[in-house]
């Protein structure tokens, strides 16, 4: 990754009962939620084939309990630390 100016970071995989019954459910069905938990390997696999590294944050953090969307305060410092290391790792 030399000279790394791209990070990948998956997006969060949607939390089923949740956001089908959220704030957001309007925006999302259950083929929304297959769709999310398939991206991953889509990323993976591009990031491989591209030399681009990878930060998947499902593997530190989940969506909230609130909407199944998107995160808590906490949950965003924990990303905000875990993108940190990856800057200072790849650049």
């Amino acid at each position: 990754y030399s000279n790394c100016k791209n990070i990948f970071i998956i997006p969060p995989v949607l939390l089923g009962d949740i956001v089908l019954t959220g704030h957001f459910s309007y925006q999302f069905d259950k083929e929304s939620i297959k769709k999310s938990n398939i991206v991953q390997e889509i990323y993976e696999r591009f990031s491989i084939e591209n030399d681009i590294p990878l930060i998947d944050i499902n593997k530190y953090v989940n969506p909230s309990c609130t909407d199944g969307l998107h995160y808590t305060k906490e949950s965003h410092l924990i990303i905000a630390e875990k993108i940190s290391e990856y800057i200072i790792k790849y650049t």
